[in-house]
């Protein structure tokens, strides 16, 4: 196992989301620490703010990925839900 991979937090993240969601919020943001550049950890990290209530820092996340993965269809879908949401 590489201890600096992103995979690994990552991985803890969302399988803490439903038991744990600081801890899983935690684990993201270790995985951002790592690569920085990965849309995934960034993306769960997003939608956990988005379902704990964080609509607003959700949507500026959601915002600039869209910037950064135009292509992404659960991006737009997220910051459509973040608008709904605001």
């Amino acid at each position: 196992l590489d201890g600096k991979s992103a995979r690994w937090p990552y991985l803890r993240g969302v399988l803490m989301e439903t038991t744990d969601p600081a801890e899983s919020a935690q684990s993201y943001q270790q995985a951002m620490e790592r690569a920085p550049q990965e849309l995934f950890p960034r993306l769960r990290a997003a939608e956990l703010q988005l379902t704990r209530g964080a609509v607003n820092a959700a949507r500026q996340t959601f915002e600039g990925l869209q910037r950064q993965y135009p292509q992404d269809a659960r991006i737009y879908y997220r910051l459509a839900q973040a608008h709904h949401l605001h």
